[in-house]
């Protein structure tokens, strides 16, 4: 079913000379995240306690307002399920800093290790903190953990140089293999036929859009949107999740964050300067005249504009990529 096709180094690698092997055909490609209980105190005896709770004999939990019940263990004892917090994270992670990792990708400015089977940690290098790009980056991770959205990567923690973020892994039915992939990796493993039902049948250009969009709510921009940055996870069989990532790039456009108006080469990079090549639209040349002073609130609005447009223009180049396995450059 699955095929491999030639001639796709232009979509990862547009214009830097780059190119990626192209992997033999694989039929085991999907991801997930499962889930996980946060662990309560534990008594000696080994059962678990609610706080602010108390137990009545018949194994019913109640509150100050009343009695609701709880799932109950074979000895009567309520266990409520939870959601890992700030200081769960702190914990877990400290735990994380002390055992080796698994690394699972090395870059220019860090390493990524699974530490768990639903989590995975960014450690970057310490060069990396005192660059504008990093405080950008910083404060789009604190917006997006604080307001997550099912097409955008979870982060459960967020601190200097490290980033705890959920491990995105896909699988099939009557498959027990587990394995990372990304749009790119579905283009070059499969046909037309097939990638073309794939990606309307499971909605995966509605979940890239829906993505989009709500970062934009956030006024949050990508700028380097394309196959590589967005991870499909899950059943591919059934629901597949798809999950923008990699927001190196990424800023605020925010008058209240102080990444705009003032705009220079080194904070905010007008639209068509920053990206991928092949990826980026046309340069923004109006936003020039804005350098070093304070636009007004209609200026501002232009400008971000100009900036959603950007990301939209890549995300329809791969549309193109991912239908067509080219770049749309390639016709004449």
């Amino acid at each position: 079913m699955w095929t491999s096709i030639t001639n796709l180094e232009k979509i990862r690698y547009a214009s830097s000379g780059k190119k990626r092997k192209i992997s033999a055909p694989d039929d085991a490609m999907v991801g997930a995240s499962s889930s996980y209980k946060k662990q309560t105190p534990q008594t000696p005896g080994g059962t678990s306690q609610t706080p602010a709770e108390e137990t009545d004999p018949g194994g019913t939990s109640q509150t100050p307002g009343g009695t609701s019940q709880t799932p109950q263990t074979p000895g009567g004892t309520s266990q409520t399920p939870q959601t890992p917090g700030e200081t769960f994270m702190e914990e877990r992670y400290a735990v994380w800093a002390k055992n080796p990792y698994y690394e699972i990708g090395v870059g220019t400015f860090g390493s990524v290790y699974r530490v768990e089977q639903k989590y995975a940690v960014k450690v970057l290098k310490e060069k990396i903190m005192k660059t504008h790009n990093y405080q950008m980056e910083k404060q789009v991770l604190e917006l997006i953990k604080s307001k997550p959205h099912k097409n955008i990567l979870e982060i459960y923690y967020n601190e200097d140089l490290s980033t705890v973020f959920e491990f995105l892994f896909c699988w099939r039915n009557n498959s027990i293999s587990q394995k990372t992939m990304d749009l790119f990796t579905l283009i070059e493993n499969t046909n037309l036929n097939n990638r073309v039902y794939f990606l309307i049948e499971k909605e995966i250009l509605k979940q890239i859009y829906d993505g989009v969009k709500y970062l934009h709510k956030l006024n949050i921009v990508h700028r380097d949107l394309k196959p590589d940055n967005i991870s499909i996870v899950g059943n591919l069989e059934e629901n597949p999740i798809v999950k923008l990532i990699d927001f190196n790039l990424s800023c605020i456009l925010d008058e209240k964050s102080g990444n705009f108006p003032m705009i220079n080469t080194e904070q905010v990079l007008p639209p068509g300067l920053c990206g991928t090549q092949g990826y980026l639209s046309l340069i923004s040349r109006d936003i020039f005249a804005l350098q070093n002073k304070k636009a007004t609130v209609d200026e501002y609005k232009i400008m971000r504009s100009n900036y959603f447009v950007a990301d939209y223009w890549a995300m329809l180049i791969t549309f193109h990529a991912a239908i067509f396995a080219e770049m749309v450059w390639s016709h004449p």
